[in-house]
């Protein structure tokens, strides 16, 4: 079984928000009335997410605890998740704003919320979790790693080009237009 000790972390490349998304159409207008709904009408409110033990699954465990039960619907495909609360099999979408932006950008999805203490600078219209007194930070960070045995001095010139990439024009343009941007890290 594999430890956290036998990898070697190289860089930090990204960190996305998780976020609850409705419908364009939805009669869902904001995260505090998607709280009332779910604590009128226990567990009848679902939420499209990526499956069971995932990130989208604590949150949703999370409001629960809060007194606002919900139904996890878990999908493994991503393009199946994004299209049930449009095809009304789902009320809410659980995802990071990256991967359904083409939505977001034609309107059919809308954030109501971003799980995180404060606002997302990306959405800053958008209320934190933190807002409501549920400080649960979960944002969905990528990391390069390599095997835990990489001698120091290879480590570091593998760092440098990650770094060089990271501060290149086209990056920045790409990791903007994902949310997905994150302040750099050293391997420590």
């Amino acid at each position: 079984k594999l430890q956290i000790r036998d990898f070697a972390f190289i860089a930090v490349v990204q960190s996305s928000p998780s976020m609850l998304f409705v419908p364009g159409d939805s009669k869902i207008q904001d995260y505090k009335q998607m709280l009332e709904a779910a604590k009128a009408n226990p567990g009848k409110l679902r939420v499209a997410t990526a499956g069971y033990g995932t990130l989208d699954d604590i949150a949703v465990k999370f409001l629960a605890t809060k007194g606002f039960p919900m139904v996890n619907v878990p999908f493994a495909k991503p393009g199946e998740r994004y299209m049930s609360p449009l095809g009304g099999h789902s009320e809410i979408l659980f995802e990071e704003p990256g991967d359904v932006v083409q939505f977001i950008e034609s309107k059919q999805y809308r954030p109501i919320v971003v799980f995180c203490v404060q606002r997302h600078p990306a959405f800053p219209q958008i209320p934190a979790s933190g807002e409501f007194g549920h400080n649960i930070d979960l944002p969905n960070w990528r990391a390069i790693v390599t095997a835990g045995k990489v001698p120091a001095d290879t480590l570091a010139v593998l760092n440098a080009a990650v770094v060089r990439t990271l501060e290149s024009a086209e990056w920045k343009k790409f990791c903007g237009e994902t949310y997905t941007c994150i302040e750099r890290k050293s391997p420590e």
